[in-house]
C-alpha cells in the first residue's frame, strides 16, 4: 500500500464539503423567516445526516456511500434492489434527530421561561 489518499477517502471529503455547503446553503435560504428559526435549525440538522449517514453498498462489498444514494439506487435502479433496510435506517437516524432536536427546544423553552420569571 502507498502513501497518499483513496478514492474513498477522497469520495467521502466530497459527501463531506456537499453535505456542509448543502446544510449552509439550506440554512441561508431559510434564515429571512424569523419566526421559522427552530425549524431552520432541524432541517439543517436533517440535511447533514441524510447527507452524511454512510451505508454499505452491497452486503458482499466494503465499500460505503451516502444512505439516501444507496437508498435512491436501490429502489430506482436496481430490479432486485430491496431498499426497506436503508429507508428503515434513514428512518431511525431521522427519529433520533428528532428527538434530540425535541429535547434541545423543550429545555431552551424551560429556560426561557425560567429566566422570564414565569411559573414553574
Amino acid at each position: 500500500m502507498g502513501g497518499g489518499l483513496s478514492g474513498a477517502w477522497i469520495g467521502w471529503a466530497v459527501a463531506l464539503v456537499a453535505g456542509a455547503g448543502a446544510s449552509t446553503g439550506l440554512y441561508m435560504a431559510l434564515r429571512p423567516y424569523r419566526r421559522a428559526a427552530a425549524v431552520r435549525y432541524l432541517l439543517t440538522a436533517l440535511v447533514a445526516v441524510w447527507a452524511l449517514l454512510p451505508w454499505r453498498i452491497a452486503e458482499d462489498s466494503g465499500h460505503f456511500a451516502p444512505a439516501f444514494i444507496v437508498l435512491l439506487f436501490r429502489g430506482l435502479f436496481e430490479p432486485e434492489g430491496e431498499p426497506a433496510a436503508v429507508a428503515a435506517g434513514l428512518l431511525l437516524a431521522t427519529a433520533i434527530v428528532l428527538v434530540l432536536y425535541f429535547v434541545v427546544v423543550g429545555v431552551a423553552f424551560a429556560l426561557r421561561r425560567t429566566r422570564a420569571g414565569g411559573p414553574n
